[in-house]
């Protein structure tokens, strides 16, 4: 995706934030229902589309195909949207870790995963990491915003401090 594609992208999803707020502060509480209920309709024909998408592929051995769509910055958030991402979210909650493992290193810490259920990350932090709170949240938010936006919290095991929990936006 070159850098046109990614501020369109951008710009797209804000629309589509600005619309759904625009919905949820109509004044006619009917119409907010059939305006909930119209998106969600559009979305559940989409995502059995694209898992019938997916389906095809598999079946005439598309794994390229399919491996291509995981690594498309646009494809795979529409797949990830719709839960046909695929890359297992374990996979990607690793590779999220991996991207930040070498600043993690250049300040004394590393980060371990322990376990990726429903959504919700756990880590462990070992060493003693010179980042502050904040600066391990916003670097693990980033990484995580990028290769897996799908996580929903991240827990930080640290053996030193208690556990620190990082929220992230729902998609």
């Amino acid at each position: 995706m070159n850098d046109r594609d990614k501020i369109s992208l951008d710009k797209q999803m804000q629309r589509v934030e600005s619309l759904i707020e625009s919905i949820e502060k109509l004044s006619n509480p009917a119409a907010r229902v059939v305006a909930r209920e119209l998106v969600q309709t559009l979305l559940a024909l989409h995502g059995a589309g694209m898992e019938r998408m997916m389906e095809i592929v598999q079946r005439i051995d598309g794994e390229a195909a399919i491996s291509a769509w995981g690594r498309d910055e646009l494809v795979s958030n529409l797949l990830m949207l719709h839960g046909l991402h695929p890359v297992s979210l374990e996979t990607r909650a690793g590779q999220a870790i991996e991207q930040v493992q070498p600043l993690l290193r250049c300040h004394g810490g590393e980060l371990e995963l322990i376990a990726v259920v429903d959504r919700r990350v756990r880590v462990r932090l070992r060493g003693r990491c010179g980042l502050s709170p904040m600066e391990l949240e916003q670097t693990l938010e980033e990484a995580f915003a990028l290769i897996a936006p799908d996580v929903q919290i991240i827990e930080v095991e640290n053996t030193e401090t208690p556990a620190q929990r990082i929220a992230l936006p729902v998609l």
